[in-house]
C-alpha cells in the first residue's frame, strides 16, 4: 500500500516475497491489531474484506518518563510556526505541504521540515533535493538537522502546529508527541487521524488529500490564527 502512495512497485524476487509475505499475514493470522479511526476499513478497502482477518481494537501504548515534556515556549504573535516531522517521503504528503503554503499569497507562516530523506521523488531522485527546488531559497522554509528524540519534542514545543498532510498514515507518533506537548496538529483525515484530530479540540482536518485540500485548511487556518493559539489537547 505504501508503495503505491510512493509511485513505485517492488519488481525483484525479494520485493515480491514481501508483499506476498504481507498478504498472507493480513488473510491468516488469527487476528489483527488496530488501533481506531479509519485504518481498519482503509486495509479492507486495498485489499478487499476477504482478505483481512478478523480484528480487534487495542489501543496505541506510549511510553513516556520523567522530563520527557519541554517547557513551553512563549508563543508569539509572530507568523504561524508550522512544523513537519516524518521522513521526506511522497505518501507522507510533504510536496503537497510545501506547494500548498507556497500557493497562499500571504506570508504569515513559517515552514520547519525534519526528516531524513528518501528517494521517493520524481524518477527515485531525492526527495530533499525536489523540495528544494520546490521552495527556490525561499527564507520562510527551513530544513533542520536531525536531532535527539528530545530534541523533536522541544522543537515540537517551539512551533504553533505541527502539520501531518500524510496520503495515509496508521497512528502517528508525530500526533502523539504534538498532543503530549500541548501543540494542535493540522492534518489530513486517512488512518487513525481521523479519529486523532478533534476539530476545534486537538486540531483542524483537511477536506481531503493534496495540496488543493491543504491549501483551503491552510489557509482557513492562518485566517483564524488567533484562535488557533488556543486549540490544544
Amino acid at each position: 500500500m505504501t508503495q503505491v502512495l510512493d509511485g513505485r512497485l517492488a519488481d525483484d524476487e525479494a520485493g515480491r516475497a514481501m508483499v506476498d509475505l504481507e498478504r498472507y499475514s493480513l488473510r491468516f493470522a488469527d487476528r489483527i491489531l488496530w488501533p481506531g479511526g479509519d485504518v481498519l476499513e482503509s486495509y479492507r478497502r486495498f485489499y478487499g474484506a476477504d482478505a483481512i482477518a478478523p480484528a480487534r481494537r487495542i489501543r496505541h501504548a506510549v511510553f513516556l518518563g520523567p522530563g520527557d515534556v519541554p517547557r513551553e515556549p512563549d508563543r508569539h504573535r509572530g507568523p504561524i510556526r508550522i512544523l513537519f516531522v516524518g521522513r521526506l517521503e511522497r505518501r507522507k504528503g510533504v510536496v503537497d505541504l510545501v506547494e500548498a503554503l507556497l500557493s497562499l499569497e500571504r506570508d504569515d507562516w513559517t515552514l520547519s521540515l525534519l526528516g531524513a530523506d528518501t528517494p521517493t521523488g520524481p524518477l527515485g531522485v531525492s526527495m530533499r533535493a525536489q523540495l528544494e527546488m520546490l521552495a527556490g531559497g525561499d527564507e520562510r522554509i527551513r530544513f533542520c538537522a536531525p536531532r535527539s528524540r528530545e530534541g523533536v519534542l522541544e522543537l515540537i514545543a517551539e512551533h504553533d502546529v505541527c502539520a501531518i498532510p500524510s496520503r495515509w498514515e496508521c497512528w502517528p507518533n508525530v500526533a502523539l508527541e504534538a498532543f503530549l506537548v500541548g501543540r494542535p496538529v493540522v492534518a489530513t483525515p486517512t488512518g487513525g487521524l481521523v479519529e486523532m484530530v478533534r476539530p476545534g479540540e486537538s486540531g483542524v482536518l483537511a477536506g481531503g488529500t493534496g495540496a488543493d485540500a491543504l491549501g483551503e485548511t491552510l489557509a482557513d487556518l492562518l485566517d483564524g490564527r488567533d484562535g488557533l493559539r488556543e486549540i490544544g489537547p
